[in-house]
């Protein structure tokens, strides 16, 4: 509100027949035109040199090869040369969007002010209720938690240690319902391991030897020359 009150003061001020970027824009393109190069064509369209590029001019559709007269409203630098050529203003081939008059109609309306909530009307209606209390945690309810089982922690505790509540201990020694560490019986020495058999490995490497003998006689004479 206070902003389009400021700047609906600036608009009326202001003398000028375009706003003061419009005028910048407009000084702007005249200084570039003293680089450019113009070729007449048939028609109202013109060819325009400007560093070492070619721009096409048509003044009839207000628009050029460069594209900014079109985007902008305001004649780029190619075509303030055609129309300084033709010995005409650029003020008079600028939109009408950058006018003083089109800017003071624009803030002309503001914001109105708003009275306070004591001045508001009463009216005969529920007051607005608060939000239902909600039981439990704050946020989103977990209603999609899996089930964890008897033996498995809580969330609260460490989550890859499981729970000793209902573990059932069995001990290492005298193999009862404790650990080894509170067993009271005398330690016991465990059984030596029972040696590994690798008779079945002898036997699959007497079985390749074979089967190279039979399918290779290079091999077979190669082995009767070693032995």
């Amino acid at each position: 509100m206070v902003r389009t009150a400021k700047r609906s003061i600036i608009a009326n001020r202001l003398k000028t027949r375009f706003t003061k970027r419009a005028h910048v824009a407009i000084e702007t393109a005249i200084e570039k035109t003293q680089d450019c190069i113009r070729y007449m064509a048939t028609g109202d369209v013109y060819e325009i040199h400007y560093h070492n590029c070619s721009y096409s001019v048509d003044m009839s559709l207000k628009s050029c090869g460069c594209g900014m007269w079109q985007l902008n409203g305001i004649p780029c630098n190619h075509a303030a040369y055609v129309i300084l050529a033709k010995k005409h203003k650029v003020d008079d081939y600028v939109s009408d969007y950058y006018t003083t008059i089109r800017w003071r109609k624009t803030y002309e309306c503001s914001i109105r002010p708003v009275e306070g909530m004591e001045l508001w009307p009463i009216l005969n209606r529920l007051p607005v209720l608060p939000p239902p209390n909600r039981l439990g945690n704050r946020g989103r309810p977990s209603t999609y938690a899996r089930q964890k089982s008897a033996n498995e922690a809580s969330s609260s505790s460490i989550k890859t240690k499981l729970n000793r509540a209902k573990l059932i201990m069995t001990c290492s020694n005298c193999r009862e319902g404790h650990t080894k560490v509170s067993c009271s019986k005398p330690m016991v020495q465990p059984e030596p391991k029972r040696p590994r058999d690798r008779s079945h490995w002898c036997q699959r490497l007497k079985s390749s030897h074979d089967l190279l003998l039979f399918w290779l006689p290079e091999f077979r004479t190669e082995d009767a020359a070693a032995r």
